[in-house]
């Protein structure tokens, strides 16, 4: 049987195209093409919902700020011995590891050795173990030292959310040689 061929315009033998074929085709494109913009959408759409919740958060009226820093203290160098009668200046720092502006220092001290007086800077006395405020940073006490051996004052600094430092200095005393005959 001879063999015919039926080319129906196509321009190929045997292979017949309905135009069905060529209609699914197109519908799975534009299929392909539809969840290709839905995923789009989606990606843009959970992009967008992050973006909102960062802003959202950041705007939060409960900002953290840190407001309580450690702090130490320092004094230049004292003399190691005192006299009785003699008078030094204790020139204290405070050395914050951060600044808050509300920060607010105090002090307190108790002479657990020796006997002494302990003045500001004004002459004013300051009684013991009672807390003072402390304006700057930077300060000056006045010691005046009543004892023949040993002074010792140990001194409690705290900042207004609690955070405490102690310290503690000790001056041996001179014997001047009218003490020694």
């Amino acid at each position: 049987m001879p063999h015919s061929c039926s080319t129906s315009g196509n321009g190929y033998c045997g292979v017949q195209r309905s135009e069905s074929s060529t209609r699914k085709s197109a519908w799975e494109l534009s299929l392909s093409s539809i969840k290709t913009t839905n995923m789009k959408r989606f990606a843009s759409t959970i992009l967008y919902t992050l973006l909102l919740s960062a802003i959202v958060c950041a705007c939060s009226d409960d900002l953290d700020i840190k407001q309580d820093y450690r702090f130490s203290v320092e004094t230049l160098p004292l003399p190691k011995s005192l006299q009785k009668g003699e008078t030094v200046a204790l020139e204290f720092s405070i050395v914050r590891e951060g600044h808050y502006e509300g920060t607010a220092y105090k002090f307190r001290y108790f002479q657990s050795e020796g006997t002494g007086t302990l003045t500001d800077s004004k002459g004013k006395s300051i009684p013991m173990n009672r807390f003072q405020p402390i304006a700057s940073d930077d300060f000056v006490l006045i010691y005046t030292n009543m004892a023949e051996e040993q002074a010792q004052l140990d001194f409690v600094f705290e900042d207004n959310f609690g955070k405490r430092m102690e310290y503690t200095l000790t001056f041996t005393g001179k014997r001047t040689d009218e003490g020694l005959k």
